[in-house]
């Protein structure tokens, strides 16, 4: 800085600080004499400030697990948890409650719900698809995405190289919407957005007898991928 500028900023410091030594001998029981207090009620707002953090009622930082560990945008591993929420016999205790939600959400209709399986990483061809869940008489696609976007044809593969089985086409994004390489398959592929898995799996912990702690972290992390 320019010794200039800093002459420049002195009147305007004295200015400030004859207006500061104005308030604090302001006399009692008006309203800029309360300038002199602010220290003792900056101090009481402090203390309070710590009961409510001791007391786990003042929060700050990420609101998951997933977002502490940098995992909230990790497209890989939120459609990891969410195939470990699609299999019914799995350790998060809500049975097949999501699936069912999912299925009905995108028009799916399986005869049954035993036996699942639930393949992530799939591939065939040049192309991979995110997770691919069969059940008996239905066979659900999924294309997971969060921030990344769409290679190039993308959505039309995916549907060309599993449409022997009809696949039910599901396009999860964090706002519900269409795919762009879909072309001719584009009438095909369901919208839902990360949040409506979120609200699906609330339903299906609500009915669930002893839901795994873990369930309700992968929900927070959901609605929070915008």
């Amino acid at each position: 800085m320019q010794s200039s500028e800093v002459a420049g900023w002195q009147p305007s410091y004295a200015r400030l600080a004859a207006e500061w030594a104005a308030l604090g001998a302001a006399a009692p029981g008006t309203a800029v004499h309360d300038v002199a207090d602010w220290d003792r009620r900056l101090a009481e707002l402090a203390g309070e400030v710590a009961g409510l953090r001791a007391a786990g009622l003042w929060r700050s930082g990420s609101r998951t697990l997933l977002a502490t560990l940098g995992l909230q945008y990790d497209e890989l591993r939120l459609t990891a948890a969410l195939a470990w929420l699609l299999r019914p016999d799995g350790h998060h205790g809500l049975g097949d409650g999501l699936l069912r939600r999912l299925c009905a959400l995108v028009g799916s209709e399986p005869t049954d719900f035993d036996p699942v399986t639930v393949d992530l990483e799939e591939v065939r061809a040049d192309t991979r698809a995110d997770l691919v869940v069969r059940l008996p008489g239905a066979v659900l696609l999924v294309e997971a995405k969060v921030r990344a976007g769409e290679q190039p044809r993308q959505c039309a593969r995916l549907a060309e190289l599993w449409d022997h089985e009809d696949p039910t086409l599901v396009f999860l994004t964090p706002r519900r919407r269409p795919p762009t390489t879909a072309e001719e398959s584009h009438d095909r592929w369901h919208t839902v957005s990360w949040g409506d898995l979120a609200e699906l799996t609330r339903a299906a912990t609500a009915e669930a007898e002893e839901p795994a702690p873990g369930v309700l972290d992968v929900v927070a992390t959901w609605e929070g991928t915008v």
